[in-house]
């Protein structure tokens, strides 16, 4: 039994079409440093999305053959925008920022302008089109508030697109395990460290299952390394329970009560050890050690070093990593920087009514911007006693999930975005924004207009 049961003859057959459009994109992957994103990436979400929703299922708020037929759609072409070489003259970072959006834009000129776009199998019906291309681009980092994933009627049915994104977003999430890598091939390719790192972390998880409602992590480390259960579990497990966290209220209002299980661990004889380049990048990527309460902890991250604290953390950095000492690392004339998991990483929004995109600010018809809007504020020091209240504003900030208040730091905080560390709570990031804003009153009110135009009044 899967959801695949739950479709009607006609709905399988153009299921299968779409799929197989799919994989002919895949079948010369341009992105050759990352993990696997194909038709067997494909095939993992949807064995993932089966686990989510059985639960659910067995409920009033099941999910109905056409939501099953436009999940699973979107599933199959939800990273086909990393294969569109044409957009920024092939430059692959740019490709991999957006490619969720160039993603969507495939899909609705696959029936716009066919001419010039791959085949790829969709139905004859721009409703449904609509449905597929707006819950593939909802599985990385959109506004699933944002009005356009309201419900949609088409048909007899009535779409849930918010749900429908969430389930994509969180199951994409999941597939972290050693399929997505091929070691072998890793001996004949001059990947940079960062991206070693993600292939290793993913060797070592032996599988994810979901039983019961109970999401289980089971990991393989090698017999001569016991450490690595402390050190990788928090790096691989943190952006998982991130992501959980921040769809959680969504999921719950559809009857979808996953949690995270206990992970396994088991000790491997031929399981071997990462190289030692990449257990020093592990190790300065690892979250500190968890303090006895939130508030030491946030003042511990806000006393770091300067040096450490104004780091970039890794996942969201614009510069490439630096090779390892003689290789170059070039595809298509350019150089390759951090290989990091696809799932959510850039924020942006689209411009109501429209199919433009804007990112940072910036918007047009048909192309995308990464023009780059930060400004580092010089802080302003005052004493203790001109120091602000912070409770009215804690309290708009709970309203934001994880990736909003990352996302808000980064475009108008930078400074404090800099101190988030991996493995930090939500309740945390938002202590060190309001630490920074309490002794910076002139920027209280930038971020209570801020809020307002996020529509957190």
């Amino acid at each position: 039994m899967g959801l695949i049961t739950a479709l009607t003859e006609d709905q399988h057959r153009v299921l299968d079409n779409i799929h197989a459009a799919a994989a002919r994109i895949w079948a010369r992957p341009l992105h050759r440093y990352f993990t696997d994103h194909g038709p067997n990436h494909t095939d993992r979400i949807i064995a993932l999305l089966d686990g989510l929703t059985t639960g659910m299922l067995a409920t009033d708020k099941r999910l109905t053959p056409t939501e099953v037929f436009v999940l699973l759609a979107a599933t199959c072409l939800h990273d086909i925008g990393m294969q569109d070489e044409r957009y920024a003259g092939g430059d692959l970072e740019k490709i991999r920022a957006i490619h969720h959006l160039l993603t969507a834009e495939l899909i609705f000129e696959a029936e716009e302008n066919p001419a010039q776009v791959v085949k790829l199998g969709l139905p004859d019906d721009p409703g449904l089109i609509e449905a597929i291309a707006l819950v593939a681009k909802g599985h990385r980092q959109e506004d699933l508030q944002s009005d356009e994933y309201h419900t949609l009627p088409v048909g007899g049915a009535t779409l849930r697109l918010r749900l429908l994104a969430a389930l994509l977003r969180f199951a994409d999430e999941l597939d972290i395990d050693y399929r997505r890598v091929d070691l072998e091939q890793m001996k004949l390719l001059a990947l940079p460290v960062d991206s070693q790192l993600h292939w290793w972390k993913c060797h070592y998880v032996a599988g994810v299952s979901i039983v019961d409602e109970y999401i289980r992590v089971a990991y393989r480390f090698p017999q001569s390394r016991p450490d690595y259960e402390a050190l990788l579990i928090p790096l691989i497990e943190g952006e998982i329970r991130a992501k959980h966290a921040a769809l959680e209220p969504i999921f719950r209002a559809h009857a979808v009560k996953v949690a995270i299980g206990k992970p396994e661990v088991r000790l491997l004889r031929l399981v071997k050890p990462m190289p030692a380049e990449v257990e020093v990048l592990a190790k300065s990527d690892a979250p500190p050690a968890k303090p006895t309460s939130s508030r030491r902890k946030a003042t511990l991250v806000a006393a770091k070093p300067a040096a450490e604290s104004e780091k970039q953390p890794r996942r969201h950095r614009e510069v490439p990593p630096k090779p390892l000492p003689g290789t170059v690392f070039d595809q298509q004339g350019q150089k390759v920087g951090t290989q990091i998991n696809v799932a959510g990483d850039y924020h942006h929004t689209v411009a109501s009514g429209e199919r433009s995109v804007a990112i940072d600010g910036n918007a047009s018809a048909n192309t995308f911007n990464m023009g780059d809007t930060h400004t580092r504020q010089t802080p302003v020091n005052v004493s203790a006693e001109d120091a602000i209240e912070v409770a009215p504003l804690r309290a708009r900030l709970q309203r934001l999930d994880t990736v909003e208040l990352e996302s808000l730091c980064l475009d108008h905080f930078p400074t404090v975005y800099d101190k988030f560390d991996r493995g930090l709570r939500r309740d945390e990031k938002t202590n060190l924004l309001l630490n920074y804003i309490r002794y910076h009153p002139d920027e209280a009110t930038r971020l209570v207009e801020i809020l307002k135009q996020m529509r957190f009044t």
